[in-house]
């Protein structure tokens, strides 16, 4: 597989989870990212507002 098939692979990935799938996969990922990464910069780089944070940690915290 090319690079840009890799590329457009990973990006339709992206933009078919929920804002807490996206959240969920990048603590699963990098579990100490809360600890670096301001609550502004996570929810920019998961391109969803930071109210949805919010609203998943809630969710992530009923679910654990």
């Amino acid at each position: 597989m090319g690079l840009f098939e890799q590329l457009y692979d990973q990006f339709l990935k992206f933009c078919s989870h929920t804002p807490a799938q996206r959240y969920l996969r990048l603590l699963d990922r990098y579990p100490r990212i809360t600890e670096i990464a301001s609550y502004g910069d996570i929810p920019s780089y998961l391109n969803f507002s930071r109210s949805d944070i919010i609203v998943n940690q809630s969710f992530i915290i009923r679910l654990l």
